[in-house]
């Protein structure tokens, strides 16, 4: 029989032989709505885990302005005397998330570290927010507090007010999180910050019936912070067409076990923790490599390299967010392990080309804690017949790990003859401790201290730290110079510095920082 005449085809849609078809079409539906509901779990479990993550960042946050308000309240000074201001000015260069310290008086403000006396004392808003818990006042965007025109964020309590730093605040918290979130207080009555993801794009179709949102809200024990979450979840709109076929001819042959088994297997394999694990056991990460240029002639010099994360699913992960889920997860030391041995397996024939040229490796907490690391690391240097005075081995002043620790491993290395880097000097916890107890060969200053050099307030910080660091005679690096302005600065601060950032040239491949190296440093 032909199975193409109509007689056929009319037999099969008719009567009882529609059963099978209409129990296809249930079974389908069946797959999809468990489908959406497994996602949903999943996508419950991993807010959860997301608005965590945000309330302990601005926990942090929060701690760290109190910290600084404490102390500039226990000044043992009069207020806005020059010992007084003094403090507050050694405040602001310990602390990064706090931009200037002031007194009040009478609900005005009459000095700040950054302006001394104000010539005219400017008075508070009237639209702040009086947290009881804390005891603090907390104005957002007021303008016009300074004889700069600026919108700051004040927090005022007893005769001192912090002025936050937005910027610095902002990179605390990952906005490249896909989720709505309002950071506020236990009440609800006062924002303190918020973010939205870009929109995604995705088309308007029938498969938009299956979004659903979902709202959380967690506070914290110690402050007076709530963070409020909102996601939208669509498993079916963003799953590839050919997937998304398999699932209903599945739906359609085994109901709803299948379909049940199918996305608790799919959603495993896509977690960003199960990618980055299987990431690094492959070996799929990828390096970059930023270049170093002597600001006097613009030669290079060195290059730091920068790992680089491009996933499938996730896209390009924040570098700082997949090494600290590195961290959580027990594989850093992999990662830690693999730049080194790609780095030097890259450059190993450049540098033996190039006798002045240093590579810059970052080095963290485990890698210093770890026994094994340096004879490790003698065994690569050697095999790829690399000097040890071009490897520099760069100790970041965040790692939270007691300084002594620190001190000790910058010897040995300066002992088997690497070269030792303070990086994100001013930025940590350590600060100008580090200068005298540990010993280094070159350090760098955070790009914190490179943006807006353009402000006299900025500029008397980096006037400031250079005086005590140029007599060290140790060579000084500047990170993030991104215009030709803030490299003429840094030029008249110290012209015989290194200076890296977007400027010059972004982290490359190694193909692409060879030909540029060749193009730029040519006789």
């Amino acid at each position: 029989m032909n199975l193409n005449t109509p007689n056929f085809k009319a037999r099969l849609l008719s009567g009882k032989r529609l059963i099978p078809i209409v129990a296809a079409i249930v079974s389908i539906l069946a797959t999809l709505v468990l489908t959406q509901f497994v996602s949903r779990m999943l996508a419950l479990e991993n807010q959860k885990s997301m608005s965590a993550h945000i309330l302990t960042q601005a926990e942090r946050v929060a701690g760290e302005l109190s910290k600084a308000q404490q102390t500039a309240a226990s000044s043992p000074y009069p207020e806005c005397t020059v010992d007084d201001i003094d403090l507050m000015r050694r405040l602001t260069l310990e602390y990064e998330l706090v931009q200037d310290i002031g007194r009040v008086w009478h609900g005005k403000i009459i000095c700040t570290a950054g302006w001394g006396i104000l010539k005219h004392a400017a008075v508070l808003p009237n639209t702040g927010y009086y947290s009881r818990p804390e005891k603090r006042t907390f104005y957002r965007n007021a303008v016009d507090m300074l004889p700069v025109r600026k919108t700051n964020d004040l927090i005022v309590k007893g005769n001192t007010v912090i002025f936050a730093s937005p910027v610095n605040i902002k990179l605390q918290y990952m906005s490249e999180l896909m989720l709505d979130w309002r950071l506020i207080t236990r009440n609800g009555a006062y924002v303190f910050d918020t973010s939205s993801p870009p929109s995604t794009g995705v088309h308007q179709s029938w498969l938009s019936l299956f979004t659903q949102s979902s709202e959380q809200n967690i506070c914290s024990q110690q402050f007076d912070l709530c963070i409020e979450t909102t996601t939208h979840s669509n498993a079916l709109a963003g799953l590839p067409s050919g997937v998304l076929l398999l699932l209903v001819t599945l739906g359609a042959g085994a109901g709803y076990l299948a379909g049940f088994a199918l996305m608790a297997w799919v959603g495993r394999i896509n977690s960003i923790d199960a990618r980055l694990k299987k990431a690094v056991y492959y070996r799929a990460l990828h390096l970059e490599y930023q270049p170093q240029y002597r600001l006097s002639d613009e030669s290079i010099v060195g290059a730091e390299v920068l790992v680089r994360w491009q996933d499938d699913v996730y896209g390009n992960v924040s570098p700082e967010f997949f090494i600290k889920l590195a961290e959580r997860m027990g594989i850093y030391r992999q990662i830690t392990r693999f730049v080194i041995e790609q780095s030097l397996a890259d450059m190993a024939g450049f540098i033996a080309k190039h006798p002045d040229f240093t590579l810059s490796i970052n080095v963290g907490k485990h890698d210093i804690a770890d026994a094994t690391f340096l004879p490790y690391l003698n065994s690569l240097v050697e095999s790829a017949g690399c000097k040890r005075c071009q490897i520099k081995m760069e100790i970041t002043e965040k790692t939270d790990i007691n300084y002594k620790v620190i001190a000790e491993s910058a010897r040995e290395l300066r002992r088997l003859g690497y070269l030792v880097s303070l990086d994100d000097f001013g930025t940590g916890v350590a600060n100008i401790h580090w200068l005298t107890e540990i010993t280094f060969d070159e350090i760098k200053l955070d790009k914190y201290f490179v943006r807006g050099l353009g402000d006299d307030f900025k500029k008397a910080m980096l006037d400031a730290l250079l005086s005590i660091i140029v007599p060290l005679n140790k060579t000084i690096v500047f990170e993030g110079i991104e215009t030709l302005e803030e490299k003429n600065i840094v030029m008249s601060a110290h012209a015989t510095a290194i200076g890296q950032g977007w400027y010059y040239s972004r982290a490359i491949p190694i193909k692409d920082f060879t030909r540029l190296y060749h193009g730029e440093n040519q006789d």
